[in-house]
């Protein structure tokens, strides 16, 4: 089935029907829209970063010591910051484009999320080390029972909370990469197909 006509409406068994105007209407009926799925994925993203927003807020509110509050506050305003991309994201994505302009809003689409996701991934590497170190020190304290200067106090935990730094920040950036392909890569690859074939047609 040739794209550029079912998105134009000139296929022969349906040119009694209406002209098309979205991109709702301009897809085979087994086809999902790959810009409304990008929007639903973005919004369980959203969903999931408000639940580390709030998990964030649990610990600096119940945790009175200064090291954890500003380490997990750091990681704290980096969410916050991803939630705000999210949102505009989702806001900028139009899932019922019109026919006329289709093909532009899907490259527009796909670029924005792609440099979304590279932007999220570049910055996380400067916040691990915060985030790792806030956790290393919050789980210290609850396990121990001990304020943070205590638990610091033996040499093994400077060591450990080094190593943990160390380990968990390229371990937390392949983990982020790995998380947007599972949750991204097939919306993105169903708009590097559609793109592909409009493009062609258009040649």
């Amino acid at each position: 089935m040739d794209i550029e006509q079912v998105w134009k409406g000139h296929m022969a068994e349906t040119s009694s029907l209406p002209d098309m105007q979205s991109i709702a209407q301009l897809k085979p009926a087994n086809q999902s829209n790959p810009l409304k799925k990008m929007k639903k994925l973005l919004v369980k993203n959203m969903v999931g970063v408000a639940c580390c927003i709030a998990f964030y807020v649990i610990i600096i509110y119940f945790f009175n010591f200064w090291q954890i509050r500003v380490l997990i506050g750091i990681t704290l305003l980096f969410t916050l910051w991803a939630l705000a991309t999210a949102w505009q994201l989702y806001r900028s994505a139009d899932d019922q484009v019109s026919a006329t302009n289709l093909l532009d809003e899907l490259k527009r689409n796909r670029d924005a999320l792609n440099l979304w996701m590279r932007i999220q991934m570049r910055v996380s590497v400067f916040i691990y080390p915060f985030s790792a170190a806030g956790g290393y020190l919050w789980g210290g304290v609850l396990g121990s029972g001990k304020d943070v200067a205590a638990f610091m106090s033996k040499p093994i935990a400077a060591w450990a909370l080094i190593a943990c730094i160390i380990v968990l920040t390229p371990l937390g950036y392949l983990a982020g990469k790995w998380m947007f392909k599972k949750t991204f890569g097939k919306v993105i690859t169903q708009l590097d197909e559609n793109i592909a074939s409009l493009s062609a047609d258009a040649a």
